[in-house]
């Protein structure tokens, strides 16, 4: 089957040059600059500007050590005791719902008022009102924050007549593996079960879809794993609850995922990491682990290790990188639609998940997207390939909350540059098996070199202990 915008088309060699021409400038933004100062710049808020509104919140801490418990007993589940982590508290939310303003220009200022009226304002547009997508932005746990995905909320508000929700979590490296984690179930939790003062009434999961790019996807998906742990380790009968906020509540699942460029391996040991090098926008290692990176208040950690977001072996934890995750635990995961660029450097650890997740008998949909860079939905949006995949992305949105969370098409589809769509069965997407994946990625770990902002030569590294 073709694509009606095969017309629009970028050639091989534009590709190229586009990939080629953002990862020049990413580089260019991180020489000579700290890892506090990018960060710094990354959470600032532009301001709200055009067809959105934006309703702003903050929760309070729940009193309760629930939630906390319930990510460290998943944690426990999945690992062999060897994870080194700081347990982290559980803190105050800022939130904020993101909606389609009508009517009104790209550089159209915010409108006045409280945050409630906008949020009344933002519910009057609204002509879905069994869709709530919970996005979670990406930023290589490191940047970003709620309005890093204002844009493309807006968009796929716009596009499936529903709402967006989207919470700050906290970032590396200050703040390391589980702590967005936390965040990012505390977030769900305040959708399903509204502390006091919030605008919205309690949402059913079943109109849940949890959406996201990136790392953000990547907690995503660690938090539908989560959520089945804690229904796998409890009794089904009586029903298992936690308290929040003073209230027993159960742990159910969302009705989806749908996600773009999931960030599934944090060691980049996976093989496509190297065969894919020419293709994406990532040089061969983190900024922030490499020989020139200045030293700040927040980064090299005290004591020094040797990745921003954990202890290098405890990467391969699932809930860290969820491409490490066994067979048979994806078994009653909700369904799932992805949408991958073949150019990506860790494609290899999305198929992984996808084809693990899809013989444990979930309904996945995955699309690959010919030579596309890694975050090529949000980037190349003039592209055929990313305006067909945002469309995609809102239609199944829909899909995943209609027909009792059934609606999605199980199966998958390789998009080529020339607009052909090839059919391929998700069962059979990689032969990498997960002792593949375990023993690339374990090497890379182990391989890691604490960063100590010292020079040693050509280097600001030195042996992992």
């Amino acid at each position: 089957m073709s694509a009606s915008y095969r017309q629009t088309s970028p050639t091989p060699t534009q590709i190229d040059k586009r990939v080629a021409n953002i990862r020049r400038a990413l580089v260019g933004s991180v020489v000579g600059t700290t890892v506090s100062s990018r960060q710094k710049a990354s959470t600032q808020d532009p301001g709200v500007r055009g067809p959105v509104w934006v309703s702003r919140i903050t929760y309070p801490a729940p009193p309760e050590n629930d939630l906390q418990k319930v990510v460290l007993d998943a944690i426990k589940e999945f690992g062999d005791g060897t994870e080194r982590y700081d347990i982290p508290n559980i803190g105050g939310l800022e939130a904020q719902w993101i909606g389609w303003r009508g009517g009104v220009e790209k550089k159209e200022p915010e409108a006045p008022g409280c945050e409630l009226e906008k949020y009344e304002n933002l519910m009057r547009e609204v002509k879905n009102k069994d869709l709530t997508v919970f996005y979670v932005y990406g930023g290589a746990f490191m940047s970003g924050g709620p309005h890093s995905c204002r844009s493309i909320c807006g968009t796929l508000a716009h596009l499936t007549g529903g709402r967006c929700y989207t919470v700050r979590y906290r970032l590396s490296p200050e703040h390391t593996f589980p702590a967005a984690l936390l965040d990012v179930l505390h977030g769900y939790l305040t959708l399903i079960s509204p502390a006091l003062g919030s605008f919205h009434a309690p949402v059913a999961p079943s109109s849940i879809v949890f959406a996201g790019d990136s790392a953000g996807a990547c907690l995503l998906l660690s938090l539908t794993q989560v959520l089945l742990s804690f229904a796998r380790t409890h009794p089904v009968t009586p029903t298992p609850t936690i308290l929040f906020h003073g209230r027993h509540m159960s742990l159910p699942l969302p009705a989806g995922l749908a996600m773009t460029s999931p960030g599934l391996d944090q060691t980049m040991g996976v093989p496509s990491w190297m065969s894919n090098a020419s293709t994406d926008i990532f040089e061969d290692q983190l900024p922030a682990i490499t020989d020139g990176q200045p030293p700040c208040a927040i980064w090299p950690s005290n004591p020094p290790r040797g990745h921003p977001y954990a202890e290098s072996l405890t990467l391969l934890h699932p809930l860290a990188s969820p491409c490490t995750t066994k067979r048979g635990y994806w078994k009653g995961a909700p369904p799932m639609w992805i949408a991958m660029g073949g150019g990506e450097r860790l494609l290899d650890a999305a198929k992984v998940v996808a084809r693990d997740a899809a013989s444990d008998g979930c309904i996945v949909q995955w699309t690959e997207w010919e030579r596309m860079p890694h975050q090529f939905v949000l980037m190349c949006r003039d592209w055929w390939q990313g305006e067909k995949a945002v469309t995609l992305w809102a239609e199944n949105c829909i899909k995943l909350v209609g027909r009792g969370g059934k609606g999605l098409d199980h199966g998958g589809y390789r998009m080529r540059v020339d607009g052909m769509e090839m059919e391929i069965n998700v069962e059979e997407l990689t032969s990498l098996t997960r002792d593949d994946i375990m023993s690339g990625m374990r090497r890379t770990a182990e391989a890691m070199k604490v960063w100590t902002g010292e020079r040693q030569g050509t280097s600001h590294m030195k042996a992992q202990l």
